[in-house]
């Protein structure tokens, strides 16, 4: 994740950022939305079959490459130098994924927290999938 531009020091950047505007808020004190500002409040309706030709253009372009195990042909077999290849391998398709998932739209509006998460509990199948594919 490192590799890939993550840093641990967002987490503490985001909280501080977090802190600051709960205390701009309690100096402004608690106020209802107004009639004026109701309009402000609400969300606008997008057509889903709109987006998703531009989703799906965005993760065209985003499509991660061909990473290669490194194996060297030239040494025998033996489960250490699988095992070897194979962490490499593992390294390597990790940093892409990570690469990857920061290309995808909102996936840096999300708390890195949550970045982290959702890579955790997905890298696995996507390096699974990808060496497949």
């Amino acid at each position: 994740c490192y590799e890939a531009g993550m840093t641990l020091g967002a987490r503490k950047l985001k909280k501080l950022g977090n802190l600051k505007i709960q205390e701009e808020g309690e100096a402004a004190g608690p106020s209802s939305p107004t009639e004026e500002q109701a309009p402000k409040l609400t969300v606008s309706h997008v057509d889903s079959l709109e987006c998703q030709p531009i989703f799906l253009n965005v993760l065209e372009a985003i499509e991660p490459g061909v990473v290669c195990a490194g194996y060297d042909n030239n040494q025998p077999d033996s489960f250490a130098t699988l095992l070897t290849s194979l962490n490499e391998l593992g390294e390597r398709q990790l940093v892409h994924v990570v690469k990857w998932a920061k290309a995808l739209p909102g996936f840096r509006n999300l708390h890195v927290d949550d970045q982290i998460a959702i890579i955790q509990y997905s890298w696995m199948g996507l390096m699974v999938f990808a060496m497949g594919w």
